[in-house]
C-alpha cells in the first residue's frame, strides 16, 4: 500500500505542476480579456457620446470577450475552490465524510461538465463554422470555441480537486477508518 501511496503522490505533484502552470497562464489570459474588454467598451462609450459616431462592432467584440473571459476564469475558481459550497453541514461530518462527499461532488462536475463538453464540441463543429456574426461578420467558430475550450479546462481543473482530494485521504490514513 505504500509503494502505491508513493506513487500517488509523485503523480498527483506533476499534475499539480501542471495544473498550476496552465492556472497561470489562464490567469494572464483574463487578465488580457479584462483590459481588452474594458478597452473597448470605454472606446464605444468615447465614440458613442462624444464623437456622437457610435462603433458598431463594439457591442459584439465585448460580449464574445466576455464569454472567454468567463470560460478561462471559472477553470481557475474551480482550481482555488473559489465557487460557491455549501460548508456549514460538511463542516460537522467526520473528516473522512467530508473528504467521501467532496470526491463524490468533484466526480459529479468532472461527469456533467464532460457531457456539456461533448455537446458544445459537436456544437462548434457541425454549426459554428457556417455561421457569422452579424456585425464583424466573422465566423462563429472563433466565439462558440470558447465552450469547449473552457469546459476542457474545467474539467482539468476538476480532476485537480479530485486529486487532491484523494491525496488528503490517503495522507490522513483515512481509508478504511470511521
Amino acid at each position: 500500500m505504500e509503494k502505491i501511496k508513493d506513487a500517488y503522490v509523485r503523480f498527483f505533484d506533476i499534475y499539480s505542476s501542471i495544473s498550476e502552470w496552465v492556472k497561470e497562464i489562464c490567469v494572464i489570459f483574463c487578465y488580457v480579456l479584462l483590459i481588452s474588454v474594458t478597452c473597448v467598451a470605454g472606446l464605444a462609450v468615447f465614440f458613442r457620446y462624444i464623437l456622437n459616431n457610435p462603433i458598431i462592432w463594439s457591442e459584439e467584440v465585448s460580449r464574445y470577450t466576455l464569454i472567454w473571459l468567463t470560460m478561462v476564469a471559472a477553470s481557475v475558481a474551480i482550481k482555488e475552490k473559489k465557487h460557491i459550497n455549501l460548508t456549514a453541514f460538511v463542516r460537522r461530518l467526520p473528516r473522512y465524510i467530508s473528504l467521501v462527499i467532496e470526491i463524490a461532488i468533484s466526480l459529479i462536475i468532472i461527469g456533467l461538465i464532460g457531457v456539456i463538453a461533448k455537446y458544445s464540441l459537436i456544437m462548434v463543429v457541425t454549426k459554428s463554422i457556417r455561421t457569422f456574426s452579424p456585425s464583424i461578420a466573422i465566423s462563429m467558430l472563433w466565439p462558440h470555441t470558447a465552450l469547449p475550450v473552457g469546459f476542457g479546462l474545467i474539467i482539468f481543473q476538476s480532476v485537480y480537486v479530485l486529486l487532491d482530494s484523494i491525496r488528503v485521504l490517503l495522507a490522513e490514513g483515512s481509508i478504511g477508518k470511521n
